[in-house]
């Protein structure tokens, strides 16, 4: 079940460009004051290419950054991320550009078609990241075939959430120390700066 996972978007302007959002309070918290013992993480999209055809995928590049003074601990993307069936959650946010319409906090889940399978958990998902280290976040990370030529505003999450129940039939058993250091991770809800797509109609694209 591996797969290179991207989704399709152009912009020109936008050409190996990055962007970041820092969070500072745990998923689940209402409180977004900063306090000396949360984690300051940053999630980090660079985007390579300049037009697509709708409804083509196109490969993005996504980082997590620890600028805080604590290590914490975070769990790579995983088959089952992107539908809500397992921690983290990822996913995206479009709208229009023309709009002002406002993203949520947390990403939809992906409700297109799938198996009920899913990879079992590896001790390799778990990552320790220090203060100022950068992890690369997996090929799981970002799924979304934009469909509608045009210009979109779109956002990406990253959401831990250590004590989700997890879902899927696993092909295998998942890691039992894995699952133990997953439980134990550190809680955050990671959203990127907004960044403009602009799709193309497929005569258009070239």
């Amino acid at each position: 079940m591996n797969k290179f996972v991207t989704f399709a978007l152009a912009q020109a302007l936008m050409l190996a460009t990055a962007a970041g959002a820092t969070a500072e309070a745990p998923t689940g918290s209402s409180d977004n004051s900063t306090t000396a013992s949360r984690p300051t993480l940053s999630l980090d999209v660079e985007i390579a290419e300049t037009s697509i055809r709708a409804g083509e995928q196109l490969a993005i590049k996504a980082t997590i950054t620890n600028h805080g003074r604590e290590a914490v601990t975070l769990v790579q993307p995983g088959d089952g991320s992107a539908c809500g069936w397992r921690t983290p959650l990822t996913g995206v946010s479009l709208a229009p550009a023309a709009s002002d319409a406002r993203h949520p906090d947390l990403p939809k889940p992906y409700t297109g078609p799938r198996c009920g399978n899913v990879n079992p958990l590896t001790r390799e998902e778990i990552v320790f990241l220090r203060p100022g280290e950068t992890m690369p976040l997996s090929d799981w990370f970002c799924y979304l075939p934009v469909r509608d030529p045009g210009k979109h505003r779109v956002v990406f999450y990253y959401a831990n959430q250590p004590d989700k129940t997890w879902r899927g039939v696993p092909l295998g058993q998942h890691d039992a120390e894995a699952m133990k250091l997953v439980h134990a991770s550190t809680p955050c809800q990671l959203k990127s700066r907004e960044l403009i797509i602009d799709v193309l109609a497929a005569e258009d694209a070239r």
